[in-house]
């Protein structure tokens, strides 16, 4: 019966049902109605009326079925659509949860709305302490004008770098991609930030690279041309003050003429064998201990023969009970000898030229301090002789400058020293460098971390 009733329609079971329920009202009613006439009308009315309303019934339940079939259909699609978005809301998650670069989103204003674990790891803060910041909160520096320094493109996207200063004060360099998106009726941004702080230290690296080749063919160039110079000087100046002692021997009425030539002669080959001591400390492919005191007064010497230092006043206050320094000679001539010629080029302008050199022990280090009185913008010339490009550049940001300078501090960690420059109110510009005293059993090992010429060591 049930197998019947299934492969008929709704529409024909109820016009069967309506059918035997219409025929069987209407006999009884005709029974009822033979003892007071009308009977065959009343019987036919119900026979037509029961099909009728069974087929009107059976469309209705026909719909109704149709429709809890689509309500069955579209809640099993609901529910294939939902658990694919689940799945894709995990994968997604997954993602941006587990992803190097910080996705967060943040209002106009820069304040932070939703982020992912890369975000809390760069800004060093939890989720629970981020929910209360804003990007202006993680700045390193103040910028000037927009939120957004190269400004938002056509098409609503930026392409920025920007300065984090860590929860433990660490500065982290941030290349940002932004966007504006619309969300809940909202405008907000997008960002995605890449850490390239490895980036700006190889690019730094490069940098020290290049500049200390620049440096060194220019240190190299100038000791070949001092070589054959001084070979034809040294030797006949010599020979001149032999003979001229000679001559006070021979003659002794002649002695006070001579005893003040001689002393002129005397300073011309202190003069060159100066020189002469520079060139070989240059030139020498080797490292070797030295002399700081006789460093700093040969580069004072040379400067004095390749400058016009007239109308400079030049103290020293050496210590002379240094131990000797040990590292590659011309990496000495290098770091020095930039930041004494910028100290002198950077009093030029002024009326009072007093540099002031002095040495001392302090520990484990060699103290080097020198001081420029009227010093104006020292930083802008020490930049100026580490880098030949930071001069011919036409405009120069703050930044520029502070990325050379610290270029020129690397120059110092060849030999493993640190520059730091400092201003007094009353002594004016001053540097200190502080040179580790290396003993004996060390001497081989930095040798063996030197790399070869032309490669800085970045400590």
């Amino acid at each position: 019966m049930n197998v019947i009733t299934h492969r008929l329609g709704l529409v024909a079971q109820n016009v069967i049902l309506g059918t035997v329920t219409g025929s069987m009202v209407g006999f009884n009613l005709r029974v009822l109605f033979q003892r007071i006439g009308a009977t065959d009308l009343v019987w036919v009315l119900f026979f037509l009326m029961g099909p009728l309303v069974g087929y009107l019934s059976g469309k209705e339940r026909q719909r109704i079925e149709r429709l809890n079939e689509e309500k069955e259909a579209l809640k099993a699609n609901l529910d294939k659509i939902h658990d694919s978005l689940e799945k894709s809301k995990k994968k997604y998650r997954l993602l941006v949860e587990h992803a190097n670069d910080a996705i967060f989103l943040t209002s106009a204003e820069g304040r932070f709305l939703l982020f992912n674990e890369a975000t809390c790891l760069l800004s060093g803060y939890r989720k629970d302490q981020l929910k209360g910041m804003s990007m202006a909160d993680l700045k390193a520096e103040v910028e000037e004008g927009a939120a957004h320094p190269k400004g938002w493109l056509d098409n609503g996207h930026c392409c920025y770098e920007q300065k984090w200063r860590n929860k433990h004060g660490d500065v982290v360099h941030l290349e940002i991609n932004a966007r504006w998106i619309r969300f809940g009726g909202h405008r907000m941004i997008l960002h995605v930030g890449r850490n390239i702080n490895r980036q700006k230290e190889m690019d730094q690296e490069e940098r020290v690279r290049t500049i200390r080749g620049i440096q060194e063919d220019r240190v190299m160039e100038m000791a070949s041309i001092q070589r054959s110079l001084l070979s034809r000087i040294l030797s006949p100046t010599s020979g001149t003050i032999e003979v001229m002692q000679y001559l006070m021997k021979k003659y002794p009425h002649e002695s006070e003429k001579l005893s003040e030539l001689l002393s002129e002669w005397g300073r011309a080959r202190k003069y060159f064998h100066n020189l002469t001591s520079k060139n070989f400390r240059d030139l020498k492919s080797t490292p070797a201990r030295w002399d700081l005191n006789e460093i700093i007064q040969q580069e004072l010497i040379f400067l004095d023969m390749t400058k016009d230092l007239s109308g400079y006043i030049k103290q020293t206050g050496f210590d002379g009970n240094l131990p000797k320094v040990f590292g590659f000679g011309r990496d000495f001539s290098i770091a020095f000898g930039s930041v004494i010629h910028a100290a002198l080029d950077s009093m030029r302008s002024s009326n009072q030229r007093e540099l002031y050199i002095s040495t001392k022990l302090l520990d484990d280090h060699i103290l080097v301090e020198i001081r420029a009185a009227t010093a104006i913008s020292y930083k802008e010339h020490l930049c100026n002789q580490c880098d030949p490009m930071f001069k011919t550049a036409g405009t120069r940001t703050q930044e520029d400058t502070e990325n050379v300078y610290q270029v020129c501090q690397l120059l110092f960690e060849s030999f493993g020293a640190k520059m730091d420059l400092g201003y007094h109110e009353k002594r004016g510009t001053i540097i200190r460098v502080r040179v580790p005293v290396v003993g004996d059993g060390d001497e081989e090992k930095k040798e063996e971390k030197r790399i070869p010429d032309k490669q800085p060591v970045i400590v």
